[in-house]
């Protein structure tokens, strides 16, 4: 078996959890991944420094693979592969059991091969979806969703041409316009290609630089195809600052390649003012909630990637601004967790949101769990469990009680002197009260990332960054004091709080970046979401871990002590806190 494998599945999905289909008499929809199996696709993907078992080329097709068990059996699919040429791998067909069975199946035998054509790739998908346009004429939507880590190397991109003018011009011959969705892996994507193609084609661009962010960019994507929800209206004046910050990411860009940061970052405190200015003086009943959503876009991710053009615009930035402003040009809610974008999911978008991502979860444990279970020659890497928690499922983690955690009041105060009923600031940008602490005492071994702002963090408990929750081994390494962990050093006790009293209070900040709360409920994020540590269930426990230390002990219960430890099942997994008999 070689790494790019995916898994072997049966022919009927075994994901039991259900998608809700459009509304009677809704648009029938037809989709064609276009995916690039080039040789480029076969590097390992790596989330951090973890193996998870898969290339590149693994990884989208176990994506893709997922997408249409979230499709439901009204809309309709098909895949075309390409490298030097292109390769149909299934016609458009209806989204039964069956099929979706089959797709997955030949998905499974796909190996990257040699060169980028793809030009070759696209035209077969145009030349796939004119055929249903010819029967549904304008009652249907045709997509194309092209999914690439590199840039094309045949004789028109040595020409520099136009290539989304090239398909708007062969696909208009027949009388359409399909969609075509963008979707850029890796950090050596063609940024610029890849955004004028779903712009001129009236699509997304996806910028999605690391393995641990492909779900939460899929989920959206296929949410947003099926719900086929109108963009939201907005107020005039509200609108006219979402505009405005889509001309000024273009502005920021070309200073950015240009060299210039400083006249970048002179454009970011222009549109903070101006915006602040007008919340001050906005009356009720404009979208306040959008134009605050466009400031904390402005103030946080963008404002990062300009801070440093070398290490932040250059490694990510250069990809990430151009597809924030894409989606808030769509009104499109392409991720989690992008603040602004959030305004633009309807409520059907959300149903399908949540399930979607339960079926994600459920097909990428599935995919890795038969990778980690399946004898690996030498050339394919063993998959670690830090990896497969990377792309999906957060475990347990805490930081040090010297950090400095900032309170409602926005003063701070040592972790270790928080007590129950402090308020915080909350993710949310409002006030929270703490009401559950968890210390632990951990080795002096154990692992921690130490971040440049002073967070001490162990390694796998999730933080806000770049617009999405990550893990801090998987953060930038400019943010960080040194790479990669670093023993504790000493450190005796570690610090967790679960909080309450405010809708998206799932996180607190910690020296000035934004880490997760426990029993938060977020149940559709490919990171923060854990069944135990991210629900009630872990809140129980630590209240009865406090009943029954009042009533035995006296002081404050300490995990790791002698007296209480976390308790895990069978596969490893936590389920509780248990008493030492």
């Amino acid at each position: 078996m070689d790494p790019c494998n995916i898994y072997t599945i049966d022919a009927v999905s075994k994901t039991s959890i259900s998608v809700p289909a459009p509304v009677a008499g809704t648009t029938p929809i037809f989709v064609t991944f276009v995916i690039d199996e080039s040789g480029s696709m076969a590097t390992e993907a790596l989330v951090g420094s973890e193996s998870t078992g898969q290339c590149n080329l693994g990884v989208v097709c176990t994506a893709v693979a997922a997408s249409m068990s979230v499709m439901p059996e009204t809309t309709y699919a098909g895949v075309v592969m390409f490298s030097d040429r292109a390769t149909l791998l299934s016609p458009i067909v209806q989204m039964t059991p069956m099929n979706k069975g089959g797709i997955k199946t030949a998905l499974m035998q796909r190996h990257p091969t040699s060169s980028t054509n793809l030009e070759a790739g696209v035209k077969m998908a145009i030349d796939m979806e004119r055929e249903k346009f010819a029967v549904h004429s304008n009652k249907a939507k045709y997509i194309i969703i092209v999914l690439t880590d590199g840039q094309p190397d045949t004789a028109r991109a040595s020409t520099g041409e136009n290539y989304g003018a090239f398909f708007k011009n062969y696909s208009s011959k027949f009388g359409f316009t399909p969609e075509i969705i963008t979707c850029g892996f890796g950090y050596n994507v063609n940024v610029d290609l890849l955004v004028d193609i779903s712009k001129i084609m009236n699509g997304h661009f996806s910028f999605i630089p690391t393995p641990d962010m492909v779900a939460t960019n899929f989920v959206n994507m296929m949410a947003q195809i099926i719900s086929q929800e109108s963009a939201p209206v907005i107020d005039a004046i509200v609108d006219s600052y979402r505009i405005d910050f889509i001309n000024k990411c273009t502005d920021l860009c070309r200073l950015a390649n240009m060299g210039d940061g400083d006249g970048a970052l002179a454009i970011i405190r222009s549109m903070s003012s101006r915006i602040r200015d007008s919340l001050t003086t906005m009356p009720d009943g404009f979208s306040k909630e959008v134009l605050i959503g466009i400031l904390k876009d402005v103030e946080g991710e963008v404002a990062l990637a300009l801070s440093d053009l070398k290490k932040n615009y250059n490694v990510w930035g250069r990809g990430y601004i151009p597809s924030l402003a894409r989606a808030h040009e769509l009104k499109f809610c392409a991720n989690f967790k992008d603040h602004g974008l959030q305004n633009y999911a309807g409520p059907l978008f959300k149903t399908i949101q949540t399930s979607a991502a339960s079926i994600f979860k459920s097909e990428l444990t599935d995919a890795i769990s038969r990778m980690a279970s399946t004898p690996r020659s030498a050339y394919y890497a063993p998959v670690s469990a830090a990896a497969i928690s990377g792309l999906y499922n957060p475990s347990g983690g805490c930081f040090d009680g010297n950090c400095l955690v900032t309170m409602a009041d926005g003063t701070t105060k040592p972790a270790m002197d928080i007590v129950r009923g402090d308020m915080i600031l909350s993710f949310s940008g409002v006030a929270a009260e703490v009401y559950e602490i968890v210390r632990t005492l951990v080795s002096s071994t154990a692992q921690a990332v130490v971040f440049k702002s002073g967070l001490r963090i162990t390694a796998w408990h999730p933080i806000f960054m770049n617009g999405h929750w990550i893990f801090p081994d998987n953060a930038p390494e400019h943010t960080k004091q040194m790479s990669g962990t670093t023993a504790m050093c000493g450190l005796s006790l570690v610090y967790s709080f679960a909080v309450r009293g405010q809708n998206n209070a799932h996180g607190m900040q910690v020296d000035d970046v934004f880490v997760a709360t426990l029993g938060h409920g977020v149940s559709n994020d490919p990171v923060l979401s854990h069944p135990f540590y991210g629900t009630n269930k872990v809140l129980d426990a630590i209240s009865n871990m406090y009943n029954t230390a009042f009533e035995k002990y006296q002081p404050e219960p300490i995990i790791g002590n002698g007296i209480w430890y976390w308790s895990y099942d069978e596969n490893g997994a936590p389920n509780g806190i248990l008493e030492n008999p």
